[in-house]
């Protein structure tokens, strides 16, 4: 019986992360922009983001369609998520579900727009800054966008793991008993 939900809660999420993929196809071209364009505006004049391999923009596309269909879809993803653990959960436990979903949303949105408008312009500055008579900067456009994806769930992550610690300490999965000691006690 669990496992009957569980295939059924995986179909509903695959169908609405398919579904999330194909609106983002027809929006690639943008999205495209939003993340690749401030990369552009920071090189020098005359230098462009390169492709040096047949597939690598075309592969660029495809990424950018399904991690914004992913985004698109984690509404749906996540309502399955719950619907599938909320029957095992206590009535104390779920009244934390809403207010943590909400908080580790915005805290990991919040992380991902400081690490694209703040902190990878400043990294993206600092690499090109190497550049001079001898070297020329010039950035493929996957090992680019790889490292932009990294800042941004790296950032992401960072920004929501005090939600997530603070929830997990309300439910009294972790106490300051059990977590390890970054600094000698008194």
């Amino acid at each position: 019986e669990h496992l009957d939900e569980l295939r059924k809660r995986i179909i509903w999420s695959l169908v609405g992360v398919a579904v999330g993929v194909i609106i983002s196809c027809f929006f690639v071209k943008e999205i495209y922009s939003f993340v690749m364009d401030p990369m552009q505006q920071l090189l020098r004049p005359g230098e462009t983001l390169v492709y040096t391999e047949p597939t690598e923009a075309f592969a660029l596309y495809l990424k950018l369609a399904v991690i914004s269909g992913l985004m698109i879809a984690s509404p749906i993803v996540m309502t399955q998520v719950w619907l599938f653990i909320a029957p095992g959960l206590y009535s104390h436990e779920k009244k934390f579900a809403v207010p943590f979903v909400l908080l580790s949303t915005v805290s990991f949105i919040a992380g991902a727009a400081f690490s694209h408008y703040v902190v990878f312009r400043m990294s993206w500055k600092f690499f090109d800054s190497f550049a001079g008579d001898s070297l020329t900067f010039m950035p493929r456009i996957e090992p680019a966008f790889s490292l932009y994806i990294k800042m941004l769930l790296g950032f992401g992550l960072v920004f929501q793991m005090p939600a997530d610690v603070l929830f997990m300490a309300r439910m009294g999965l972790i106490t300051a008993g059990n977590m390890p000691a970054t600094m000698p006690r008194a």
